[in-house]
């Protein structure tokens, strides 16, 4: 069993604190557009010129998004709620029960009460000539299952970035093997051990950990918050994309611009350098015995 002693002050403090939401916009404005014309189209065998003529098909259209839009505020509402009231780590299964229950099964219900309300009084079809068992209740209970998949990554997401960042605001440094690092893999939370850790590379504006097994977990946080919470003994910020353990640097080689090539293990997918101006002080760190050296 992972020895969870060094981490409990901080979760509690982190599951009992008032946080917003992750930022779901890009759901309101991507997701949701589909999932309107998605409950109108799919299904429906008319020409797209023929739908265009019929006004049915544009009150369609509203009823669809007045159903996705009030579901959407009505999500970022309850999952806000579920995230405050249930912790990751000793609540995960009320959590999912409770987007079960309250994110599927009642919305599925409502939706498609609100769907027979709107096919009897404002088309005029009669109940045996309903289409919702077998079309508009799966097309539903799908896009459900969608959003409430959506939303639970993203808090799970945020949960394990307010746990790193709680880390790194620790006071103190570095210098013990039971120190440990959260990294995530699939859906489970792993602490790290930070003898382990054999570099942070910084690619595309998204910060990596690369363990000494060659391991790649992403740990977005900046590498200035990083840098201070390790042991600078152990740890050198070689440049502005790398932040490399002692370990992992296996060689280094002065270039023809007098910089210094540096050779990591595991081997990264771009080339590390450290500037002419911070050369000797890499070399002065890495070897503490040849302080005087000049970089030729």
């Amino acid at each position: 069993m992972r020895d969870l002693s060094y981490f409990p002050p901080m979760q509690t403090n982190l599951e009992h604190s008032s946080f917003s939401g992750p930022n779901d916009r890009w759901i309101f404005r991507f997701v949701y557009p589909l999932m309107t014309f998605g409950a109108v189209h799919i299904g429906n065998d008319n020409p797209l010129l023929t739908l265009w003529s019929l006004p049915s098909y544009y009150t369609d259209l509203i009823l669809a998004a007045f159903c996705t839009y009030g579901a959407g505020y009505y999500f970022r509402y309850l999952f806000q709620k579920l995230d405050r009231k249930y912790q990751w780590e000793e609540q995960a299964r009320r959590r999912i029960a409770g987007h079960a229950v309250y994110g599927v099964l009642i919305p599925l219900l409502l939706i498609l009460g609100i769907e027979c309300l709107y096919l009897r009084l404002f088309l005029g079809i009669p109940p045996r000539e309903f289409t919702v068992h077998y079309l508009e209740m799966p097309l539903v209970f799908g896009f459900l299952l969608i959003i409430n998949l959506f939303y639970i990554i993203l808090y799970y997401r945020q949960y394990n970035s307010r746990l790193q960042r709680a880390l790194l605001r620790e006071p103190g440094r570095v210098t013990s093997k039971a120190d440990y690092l959260l990294v995530n893999r699939g859906a489970r939370t792993l602490q790290l051990p930070l003898e382990e850790v054999a570099y942070f590379a910084k690619l595309d504006g998204i910060t990596f950990l690369r363990t000494a097994g060659g391991e790649k977990f992403l740990y977005d946080l900046p590498l200035e918050q990083i840098r201070k919470r390790l042991d600078q003994d152990s740890f050198y910020q070689l440049n502005r994309q790398f932040i490399a353990g002692r370990k992992s640097i296996q060689a280094y080689a002065a270039t023809d611009t007098r910089k210094l090539a540096i050779e990591l293990h595991p081997r990264p997918e771009q080339a590390v350098f450290v500037s002419k101006a911070r050369a000797t002080h890499f070399v002065s760190w890495l070897q503490p015995d040849r302080k005087e050296e000049l970089v030729s």
